[in-house]
């Protein structure tokens, strides 16, 4: 007979760590909860940004990293923008990680395995995960992997692709009064869409991240020679880096459908928390936790953020 859980968690980056942790302080009534995670995940491997309002009570405000209330954008020409009512907030994931971890380590209805998913099954009643040949029933389980293929069956499509160093430099060139750049598309754009993205730390660190939307990534070399020529122009001549970031965000219109059943619920991008524009998601992420959380509580069956099968495709959520 297969273990049985309330609910299995399959993944615990942003998506899975966040619902792990809007279970853990609902109201929602349950006794044991497994998260399936084969990697540490404590090194900051991401940065999490969003965009809120000055009201808006976030948790995660006590481990924020940076704010700002303005922005920059360089189509040509740098441009300078208020953002408020919004706030951009920026949280390191070692730090959501540690953060969320030790909320869940102080609640024994959770359970972290660090191990791989091999399978995963829906039935009717249930949901059941495969690892290192062992079944593992749940009544709900929530899948933050996704199979390509289901993404990208019709056109259009793209991947949003980044590799991104944080560096510490001798001379104060990043201002911390000054805003991200959100977009420094002076860039030699080579025939797709690439820009910078620079995030400052202080007045002698930042993340600069090189950014493309094309079919294809590239290799590592392409990233790391734009970052270099970026941070020349910067007229920086001694640095060192303390950080590296990369990853890959599917772009996509495509009609979404769950690969598993009616009993396995995505979360994070195969969830549709992925706003298809931008790539924006961490923001998204929370607001479907609470969205599954409020389902769980009513009794309803929780769905994708999009139930509409379209990928984020409601824009006026954005």
């Amino acid at each position: 007979m297969a273990p049985e859980w309330d609910f299995i968690i399959v993944g615990g980056g942003a998506s899975g760590l966040s619902l792990a942790y809007t279970l853990s302080i609902s109201e929602l009534a349950f006794n044991r909860v497994l998260i399936f995670e084969p990697e540490t995940k404590i090194e900051n491997d991401r940065t999490f940004s969003y965009w809120t309002t000055d009201q808006h009570e976030d948790p995660w405000d006590s481990i924020l990293f940076k704010t700002w209330n303005a922005c920059t954008f360089k189509p040509h020409q740098k441009s300078r923008f208020d953002i408020s009512p919004f706030v951009y907030k920026t949280l390191r994931a070692a730090d959501f990680y540690k953060f969320v971890k030790t909320q869940l380590q102080q609640d024994t209805r959770f359970v972290i395995l660090q191990q791989a998913v091999s399978n995963i099954e829906t039935h009717q009643e249930y949901g059941l995960v495969y690892s290192n040949g062992t079944p593992y029933k749940a009544q709900w389980v929530f899948n933050s992997a996704y199979r390509h293929q289901t993404i990208i069956s019709s056109k259009p499509h793209l991947w949003q692709h980044f590799k991104g160093w944080s560096i510490k430099s001798t001379e104060p060139v990043f201002k911390l009064q000054n805003a991200p750049i959100f977009m420094d598309f002076t860039v030699d754009q080579k025939n797709d869409c690439r820009f910078m993205y620079v995030l400052p730390y202080s007045n002698h660190s930042a993340l600069i991240e090189y950014t493309g939307f094309s079919a294809h990534t590239w290799d590592d070399a392409e990233y790391e020679d734009a970052i270099k020529a970026y941070i020349s122009t910067l007229q920086i001549s001694n640095y060192t880096i303390f950080e590296h970031e990369s990853g890959k965000i599917p772009m996509s219109a495509n009609a979404f459908k769950n690969p598993y059943g009616a009993r396995v619920i995505p979360i994070g991008t195969a969830g549709g928390c992925t706003k298809m524009s931008s790539g924006y998601t961490f923001a998204f992420i929370l607001k479907h936790s609470h969205q599954i959380c409020n389902a769980l509580l009513k009794g309803t069956t929780p769905k994708p953020i999009n139930a509409n099968g379209v990928m984020n495709g409601m824009i006026k959520h954005c």
